[in-house]
């Protein structure tokens, strides 16, 4: 059983908070955001996403 979730977080804007949630050529700053993976948001969506699999 493969789960691809990447989609799914390019999709949210807390998906991926680093500097590959950004198109190379916006102007932003960028900075380390270790606690951000922490936070309710994108991996809660992939339990919700494993879940739904295995009930399938």
């Amino acid at each position: 059983m493969l789960m691809d979730a990447t989609a799914a977080m390019l999709m949210r804007p807390d998906g991926h908070p680093s500097r590959y949630g950004h198109l190379p050529n916006q102007k932003v700053q960028l900075y380390n955001d270790c606690i951000h993976w922490c936070l309710p948001g994108p991996i809660d969506i992939w339990n919700d996403m494993l879940f739904q699999m295995l009930l399938v």
